[in-house]
C-alpha cells in the first residue's frame, strides 16, 4: 500500500551496498523506521536522510516488513544553519533528544507541527542560546513529564517523592532543581554557568524518566556553544 508522510531523520543505519534504514520521527505515524535505497541511481537519498532533515516521504507499506521509501523531498532546507556552528550543534542536540524520546510516544501531530515551526524559526533568527532549554520544557509537557504541579504554585512538589528522588538521582543538585523551577517561571538564563545548570537539571530529569536515556554526545564534542 502506498503512503505518504512528514519526517524528520533522527539516524541512518548501513544496512548492506544498496540500502540503508533510516530511523525518522514522522507526523502520522510517530517514530518509525525505512528501507531506504541508496545504489547509484539513487545516491541523492544519501544526503536527503542525514540526520536532521525535514522531508516528506512516500513509502510502500507491506505486512511485517520495513516500509519501503520510494519517493523522497525536501520539506524544508536550511538556511542558515550549515554556516553556523552554534546552531548546527542545538539542531544536532534536539534530533538526538527527539530520538531517544519519541519511540515512547504515541504519534503526535500537533506536537510535531510545533517543532517544525520551532527550528524553522530558530534557523531563521538570530542566534538564541536558550532554545534547547525552552524546548525540553515543551518536550517535557508533551511526554506528559512536565513537573509542573497545580498545588500551591509550586513546579516541583515538595510533599511527593518525586523531588527527593530526583535529588538522590545521579548526583543531581538541589541547584539545579532550583534553577529549573525559576527558568519555568521566568523563561530567562543570567550566564553561560546558569545555562549549564540548567542543561545538566535536564538532563538528568529526561534521564530519570526514560529508560537508557544517554547525554547527546553532541554536547561533549561542541561543549562550549552549550554553556
Amino acid at each position: 500500500m502506498n503512503r505518504k508522510d512528514l519526517a524528520l531523520v533522527l539516524k541512518t543505519t548501513r544496512y548492506d551496498d544498496n540500502k540503508n534504514i533510516a530511523e525518522c520521527w514522522t507526523r502520522e505515524n510517530g517514530t518509525r523506521s525505512f528501507y531506504v535505497r541508496t545504489g547509484a541511481q539513487n545516491s541523492r537519498r544519501k544526503i536527503l536522510f542525514k540526520p536532521a532533515q525535514w522531508l516528506e516521504i512516500q513509502y510502500i507499506e507491506k505486512p511485517r516488513r520495513l516500509p519501503v521509501a520510494t519517493s523522497v523531498s525536501r520539506l524544508y532546507l536550511y538556511r542558515n544553519l550549515p554556516g553556523d556552528l552554534r546552531k548546527t550543534a542545538v539542531i544536532y542536540f534536539i534530533t538526538d533528544i527527539l530520538r531517544q524520546t519519541q519511540k515512547y510516544q504515541n504519534p503526535d501531530p500537533a506536537f510535531f507541527d510545533y517543532t517544525f515551526k520551532q527550528i524553522r524559526l530558530f534557523d531563521q533568527t538570530p542566534f538564541k542560546p536558550d532554545f534547547h532549554l525552552h524546548f525540553l520544557i515543551q518536550l517535557a509537557k508533551q511526554s506528559g513529564i512536565s513537573p509542573f504541579t497545580s498545588q500551591n504554585g509550586t513546579i516541583f512538589d515538595n510533599i511527593s517523592a518525586e523531588k527527593d528522588k530526583l535529588s538522590s538521582f545521579n548526583g543531581m543538585e538541589e541547584l539545579d532543581i532550583k534553577l529549573m523551577e525559576n527558568f519555568i517561571r521566568n523563561g530567562k538564563t543570567r550566564s553561560r554557568d546558569e545555562r549549564k545548570s540548567l542543561l545538566n537539571g535536564w538532563l538528568h530529569f529526561f534521564k530519570y524518566h526514560f529508560e537508557n536515556f544517554k547525554t547527546p554526545e553532541v554536547i561533549r564534542i561542541y561543549n562550549e556553544i552549550f554553556e
